[in-house]
């Protein structure tokens, strides 16, 4: 668990520590920084920033990514690995910020200020496991993992948004392209969002594709066991300890 957040535009401090307050269930580390001016950012981690990570980065980054692609192996420790991917993170987004969504493996949420567009980039991973929710006001741009920490700003007005809960209650099912609360938006699953001002695109960084073959039920099987063992192994390098409940 972990968590993102942030404020494009005029704030207080005692906005932006409400918002970390509301996430403080995702980690017991709230960090707070301005990247540029008007442009604040948070992130709710397990543990502080380590040596060696910059504290003014332009990025606040929630990632799971794949520890094999990234060349660590399992007795480095959890700090450690979450401070090499986050430098891994940032030398991409300052080389490419619009590519560097797609060079990911695993579950993340970034938001990258981009400072030569002034402009920006929210991302989650192809799943859409990580959630960013954003809302625009009046003068200015809020972005967290969850709705709740938006609603620590009193210029954020939750409506319901009777459309979403037509779909939902007609098909049993959520859309996913729509939120519950009119004027709070959510990063669609494999796309990033660019916000300059007015203006706003949203793309697909990446897009699932299938080859047929032919392949008998049962080797069907076991290499859709292989790939689930072998995610559910990456998933569980994080942590320290399990606990079954």
């Amino acid at each position: 668990m972990a968590a993102i957040f942030g404020i494009v535009g005029d704030y207080t401090e005692a906005e932006l520590a409400c918002m970390g307050q509301r996430l403080a269930h995702k980690g017991s580390s709230i960090e707070t920084w301005s990247p540029a001016n008007n442009v604040h950012l948070g992130e709710v981690r397990y543990w502080p920033r380590q040596p060696g990570e910059d504290p003014n980065t332009a990025s606040a980054v929630h990632l799971d990514l794949d520890w094999a692609a990234i060349g660590l192996d399992d007795c480095a420790s959890a700090p450690l690995r979450d401070a090499v991917r986050r430098n891994r993170l940032a030398r991409e987004l300052q080389n490419d910020p619009i590519r560097a969504a797609s060079t990911l493996d695993g579950l993340f949420a970034f938001a990258h200020w981009e400072a030569n567009n002034n402009q920006l980039i929210l991302a989650v991973d192809r799943s859409g496991y990580e959630r960013i929710y954003y809302a625009k006001t009046a003068d200015r741009l809020a972005f967290a993992s969850d709705y709740k920490a938006l609603l620590a700003l009193p210029d954020v007005m939750i409506k319901p948004n009777i459309d979403a809960l037509q779909f939902a209650v007609s098909t049993s099912m959520i859309n996913v392209e729509m939120t519950l609360a009119s004027g709070i938006r959510r990063v669609p699953q494999a796309h990033q969002v660019r916000i300059a001002g007015d203006a706003e695109q949203c793309d697909a960084y990446w897009r699932a594709r299938s080859t047929p073959r032919r392949i008998s039920l049962p080797a069907a099987a076991e290499e859709v066991r292989e790939v689930m063992t072998g995610q559910i192994r990456r998933s569980l390098v994080p942590f320290d300890r399990l606990a079954l409940t």
